[in-house]
């Protein structure tokens, strides 16, 4: 039984983030492989992590602010894989 493959794509919030999701898509279903997207958070350099941001009337840390943004666009991108029949994971590192 041959070894199961796996692809581990890199994808940026904004920008060609849409077009990646979708050359991966086109190799994961060529190789029939399983892809994990992987999203890598900083903050802007001075911002501590644990500063104050009021977003949409709620205060939250900065970090914390990151986190819900990248993953509700990364929900997006498995959206668009898993609907081209790609099997999908997430991962997000801070």
């Amino acid at each position: 039984m041959p070894p199961t493959l796996h692809l581990l794509v890199a994808v940026p919030l904004k920008g060609a983030a849409d077009d990646i999701c979708y050359a991966a898509a086109d190799l994961a279903r060529r190789s029939d492989a399983r892809v994990t997207l992987l999203h890598v958070m900083r903050l802007p350099p001075g911002v501590p992590a644990s500063a104050t941001i009021e977003s949409k009337g709620e205060a939250m840390s900065a970090s914390d602010l990151l986190r819900q943004d990248a993953l509700r666009h990364t929900d997006r991108l498995v959206e668009i894989l898993q609907s081209l029949d790609v099997q999908t994971d997430r991962l997000l590192e801070f």
